[in-house]
């Protein structure tokens, strides 16, 4: 079995359902590459994290052999796995590892593997959407493009991902400064939905970062001490109002043998 096929079915095992080990991924693999036998066999976790390892950690034995699964498996592995009937929940970690590994493929990956997965609606599966927004992120701003592919209504979703916080700046910044002008009025009601959501999420950082003041000191060395009085609220009764803080002084004990 060519590489590139090993590593598409490797993409599809099910270990749970297959009843697969380690140890057979492995002997499996050995077919590949004799080296593979010698390999070391890390522990198992407890279940329900046992079939997950079980591939992924065979998947990363054959990323660390970059002779056999060279760059050029790797793209053509990436290449097959959106045409699966059914995506692979392991697709986007192959992508952004190969990302990592071959920096020079970025591009690749973005224009074709990004938007073919764009094309295939990937936003209905929360984990490989969760995925794709990470590697969106990794690859920024080469990856903003493919962004712009999203029907408006996964877009702004996504740009208010807590993910996505890297990429509302860069993809403001690659609308109003990097596009040439005359395309920038194709995206205008993009441009305000991000110019909302960046003011809307800096006014709540600076909100819940501000600190109250310190109580102010008093001119003849009095200490300041906080109590609370009832706050008068609109429509509310003062014996029902939330405490404002109010600044009383307080004279400070005199020092012993004085006066």
């Amino acid at each position: 079995m060519p590489p590139a096929e090993l590593l598409v079915a490797l993409h599809k095992l099910d270990p749970a359902k297959d009843h697969l080990t380690l140890r057979k991924i492995i002997e499996g693999l050995w077919r590949v590459t004799p080296r593979l036998a010698f390999a070391p066999h890390p522990p198992l976790p407890k279940p329900p994290l046992r079939a997950a390892f079980v591939v992924t950690t065979a998947m990363q034995t054959c990323f660390e052999m970059r002779d056999v699964f060279s760059e050029e498996v790797m793209a053509a592995t990436l290449q097959q796995l959106p045409t699966l009937a059914t995506i692979p929940v392991l697709t986007m970690r192959t992508v952004m590892q190969t990302a990592t590994l071959y920096p020079a493929r970025t591009g690749f990956i973005v224009n074709t593997i990004l938007a073919a997965l764009v094309r295939r609606a990937i936003w209905n599966d929360k984990l490989l959407w969760e995925g794709f927004v990470r590697c969106c992120v990794q690859l920024k701003p080469a990856s903003l493009p493919v962004l712009l592919q999203l029907p408006p209504r996964q877009l702004e979703s996504t740009l208010q991902m807590p993910l996505a916080v890297p990429l509302r700046d860069a993809l403001l910044k690659y609308l109003t400064v990097d596009l040439p002008l005359p395309q920038r009025a194709r995206w205008r009601v993009t441009i305000q939905l991000l110019a909302k959501i960046v003011t809307s999420a800096g006014a709540a950082s600076s909100s819940s970062s501000s600190v109250p003041a310190a109580p102010p000191a008093t001119a003849d060395g009095t200490t300041a001490a906080v109590t609370a009085e009832p706050l008068l609220a609109t429509g509310r009764p003062a014996a029902t109002a939330a405490p404002l803080l109010e600044v009383k002084a307080e004279r400070s004990p005199a020092p012993e043998g004085a006066a």
